[in-house]
């Protein structure tokens, strides 16, 4: 008796996580590529932005020119990365996952074979008790009702058997994928931000290294030979 306790317990927590799984991996899946969505927008913004500079930049002297037109290429080509990081994410992390749907659909199926298993040997086993209180002295009939209970019995060991089986390997490969999965994740955006990180610490210097002042040289016939004065920059002045 507590065997049989112990092994519906068991196919009771292969049931139970079979349903979490499913369930997990496809909220897992969903918000991955939720997560590419919002990265392809802000990629947009961002080309949009290098755009903008780059634009600008047209409309100033050389070193200030240089400077805008510096930032907006390597924005740029910080895009390319995170295009390229987004689609090794979508293909390495999200993508696999989808599997999960069709693995948890067998298993499930797995264990209807199981419960239907079950229900044969419990009308068999009703059968029986029926033809040994009807029919005890048919010993013909008695016989062939113990072998197909015997039958229901060792399908329901053989099902049991498999599914225990199966749902080990399951539970294995399944911390195998989250492994490769969410390492393949934090590796890509690992070596995006690491690219990141070079790109706009280039840009930063090139802006604080770059003498943009010298551009007011360009600019002397504006004012002419006309004494000058130190100014504030805007961002400076105290708010009105």
């Amino acid at each position: 008796m507590g065997s049989i306790r112990e092994t519906e317990e068991k196919a009771r927590y292969v049931q139970r996580s079979v349903v979490k799984t499913e369930k997990n991996m496809h909220e897992l899946r969903s918000c991955l590529q939720g997560y590419l969505r919002n990265q392809e927008r802000l990629r947009r913004k961002s080309l949009k932005l290098a755009t903008v500079l780059k634009g600008y930049s047209e409309c100033e002297e050389k070193n200030l020119k240089g400077v805008l037109a510096n930032v907006s290429q390597k924005l740029a080509e910080l895009q390319q990365f995170r295009d390229m990081a987004d689609v090794r994410v979508d293909c390495l992390s999200a993508e696999p996952l989808k599997l999960y749907s069709m693995i948890c659909s067998n298993l499930k199926g797995q264990i209807r074979l199981r419960e239907s298993a079950i229900e044969k040997e419990q009308r068999k086993q009703i059968q029986l008790d029926k033809v040994m209180i009807k029919e005890s002295g048919n010993r013909t009939k008695v016989s062939q009702s113990q072998l197909e209970l015997a039958g229901a019995t060792n399908d329901v060991q053989l099902a049991t058997a498999a599914l225990l089986t199966d749902i080990r390997r399951f539970e294995e490969t399944k911390r195998t994928d989250m492994r490769i999965v969410l390492g393949e994740f934090l590796f890509t955006e690992i070596s995006y931000h690491a690219k990141a990180i070079e790109l706009l610490t280039e840009a930063h210097n090139n802006l604080h290294s770059t003498p943009l002042e010298e551009d007011l040289q360009d600019l002397q016939f504006v004012w002419g030979h006309s004494p000058t004065t130190p100014t504030t920059p805007y961002s400076a002045l105290p708010s009105p």
